[in-house]
């Protein structure tokens, strides 16, 4: 069971790939506009980001180069209807893990799901210590002089 953020402003694709993805067990959240799924992957975890290129107030390309300038590594997939083989250069370019031009037979995109789950997310350890403070970002824990911290989600974001 992997938890996924789709950012697609098309609300009957997303209610689709949705349905299909939970029929397979996962977790979903659905954004329609590219400045909530900014703020979304700034504030929360995902195993797996499905990201539309033509999004309302901030383009997905744009949230992509944000995400990966601040250091994060969750796989990332690119639905679009850009289907030109300079938009998929720039998008797997920018960081994009997968790409998968629209329109698309579901069968595919949950094996291409499947296969980024599979996939390490990255080599390095998921602590961060500074001083005193460790928060693992995998468990969403932290500890202070070896001491487990009670922190809602919202402080373990503001935290890490």
């Amino acid at each position: 069971m992997a938890k996924i953020l789709i950012v697609e402003d098309d609300l009957q694709l997303a209610g689709l790939v949705s349905r299909w993805l939970t029929k397979d067990g996962h977790i979903v959240e659905h954004t329609q506009n590219g400045g909530d799924g900014l703020q979304r992957l700034r504030f929360d975890h995902y195993d797996v980001i499905i990201l539309d290129w033509n999004l309302p107030e901030v383009e997905g390309i744009d949230i992509l180069k944000d995400f990966r300038s601040r250091g994060g590594v969750t796989p990332v997939l690119m639905l679009t209807g850009k289907k030109a083989i300079e938009d998929k250069l720039m998008g797997l370019g920018e960081g994009a893990d997968d790409y998968l031009a629209k329109p698309f037979d579901g069968r595919e995109l949950t094996a291409r799901i499947t296969s980024l789950l599979r996939r390490p997310h990255t080599l390095v350890s998921s602590n961060l210590i500074a001083g005193d403070i460790e928060i693992d970002i995998k468990s969403h824990t932290a500890k202070r002089a070896g001491q487990i911290l009670n922190l809602m989600p919202k402080e373990f974001a503001l935290l890490e």
